[in-house]
């Protein structure tokens, strides 16, 4: 009799148990479905963005072999993406030597009371080294661009530049030579073409997975339009 009762207690705690997570499995599920429908979704827009930007890459094609349509006109060099692609794999090694030198700076630093186990002060630390080494290039371009282009027509002066953008489209599509214009547009070029294969190799698995491949998809393709067109 005691047994039967200890049996039943035993059975009536799991059952309860088992209702108790009940609700955390349906979340987790829901949370999983959600995940796999918002993929459909970003795969379905990465697919139309794809055959859109073909079309419009095949309109700046035609642009630069018709000389016809503005023949004054001067053109960015289509071997400035191929440029561009040779600069990537220097972000590569960017990452490479900054993880290196910096990694387990930022490890020793963190106060490992705050994590539950190694796992998560890992994921920690390399989400840090990201962000530190991300802030260095953005600062490291943002200054750049602010010292070689303040005193370009473009740059309005409530952001520090000397103009107010009163010609700015007067002679369009002609436009004037911009100094180290180029070179800033295929670092930056490079460097998000680098973001785009590193983040489709690596980050397979991430919930953001396709959303963020559709997002440095589009980058790419508007520095390279924005370039190619001269803008």
């Amino acid at each position: 009799m005691g047994i039967k009762n200890i049996e039943s207690k035993s059975k009536t705690e799991k059952e309860a148990l088992a209702a108790k997570d009940l609700p955390k499995q349906q979340a987790e599920k829901k949370n999983i479905l959600d995940i796999i429908q918002g993929n459909k979704v970003w795969q379905v827009g990465i697919t139309v963005f794809t055959i859109w930007a073909l079309h419009s890459m095949s309109i700046v094609y035609s642009f630069h072999t018709n000389r016809q349509m503005f023949p004054t006109l001067e053109r960015a060099n289509p071997i400035g993406i191929l440029i561009a692609a040779l600069i990537a794999p220097c972000f590569e090694a960017y990452k490479r030597l900054f993880d290196y030198l910096f990694y387990g700076y930022f490890e020793r630093i963190l106060n490992p009371s705050k994590y539950s186990n190694d796992e998560e002060k890992e994921r920690r630390t390399k989400k840090i080294v990201k962000y530190a080494r991300g802030l260095i290039y953005y600062t490291t371009t943002s200054l750049f661009a602010f010292f070689a282009f303040r005193d370009q027509s473009f740059w309005p002066t409530w952001i520090g530049g000397s103009n107010t953008c009163p010609d700015i489209y007067t002679n369009a599509p002609d436009h004037f030579h911009i100094p180290y214009g180029n070179e800033f547009y295929l670092t930056q070029l490079g460097y998000h073409m680098w973001s785009f294969v590193e983040h489709f190799i690596r980050r397979k698995g991430e919930a953001t997975y396709w959303e963020m491949n559709f997002h440095h998809a589009l980058t790419v393709f508007l520095i390279s339009y924005s370039f190619l067109l001269g803008e």
